[in-house]
């Protein structure tokens, strides 16, 4: 097995890692978190403020960053938070983080294990 391959394998395990834990994270997450509507309260920059209400009515702020701020002060946002944290919020609940990735892993253990089979196929001709 050539260096550079065994260095894609470990890099594919790792990212493999990784992305189960990831995925497991925000699996759990989504299992027990509870949607709410939120609004979005002021904007700085690429940073903005949303305030929701726990299903028990206590005011929640929490602050959000995006590459580009596309909110103004006012927007719905759906918010998604956990019970028994509400401090803990997401504007999505997805799994994206983790399936890149996984597909990431994926690709790298497939270009490690790749040239095995094909130098296998030339020494058996």
């Amino acid at each position: 097995m050539l260096k550079g391959n065994k260095i894609v394998l470990v890099l594919g395990l790792i990212t493999l890692a990784a992305g189960i834990f990831v995925f497991s994270r925000e699996f759990s997450f989504r299992k027990k978190a509870v949607q709410t509507e939120g609004v979005v309260v002021s904007t700085i920059g690429s940073t903005f403020n949303v305030q929701y209400f726990t299903a028990d009515g206590t005011e929640k702020v929490k602050r959000f960053s995006a590459k580009s701020n596309p909110y103004r002060a006012g927007d719905p946002k759906n918010v998604w938070y956990l019970p028994e944290n509400p401090d803990r919020a997401k504007l999505t609940n997805d799994t994206k983080g983790g399936k890149t990735l996984l597909k990431v892993a994926f690709v790298c253990l497939l270009l490690g294990v790749y040239p095995l089979f094909i130098k296998k196929k030339v020494t058996e001709k």
